[in-house]
């Protein structure tokens, strides 16, 4: 997204979330953000896969996988939209 800065130069903004897919769901049910089709905000998702200290990941954890699974399910629009605006899922 781009927006007009003072000095009248345009400049590029990125918009970024960082939560547990939980708190991510809820911004999201607070219309913080929109990750539907349209949305030119929502371009990234990325997934903390390192290992709690229960030695689980964000994908064995009860308390994240569902959540984690219901917030793929929400942005599964977003997946299918066209060009450069498709969200990106990254793994870290």
């Amino acid at each position: 997204m781009s927006k007009k800065h003072p000095n009248g130069k345009q400049k590029r903004v990125l918009n970024v979330y960082v939560g547990t897919p939980n708190r991510v769901l809820k911004l999201h049910s607070l219309k913080a953000f929109d990750i539907g089709v349209q949305s030119d905000r929502f371009r990234y998702f990325v997934v903390d896969c390192r290992l709690n200290k229960k030695n689980f990941s964000i994908f064995e954890n009860k308390e994240t996988k569902s959540d984690l699974l219901e917030l793929l399910i929400q942005s599964k629009e977003a997946l299918k939209r066209e060009g450069s605006n498709k969200l990106k899922i990254v793994q870290v």
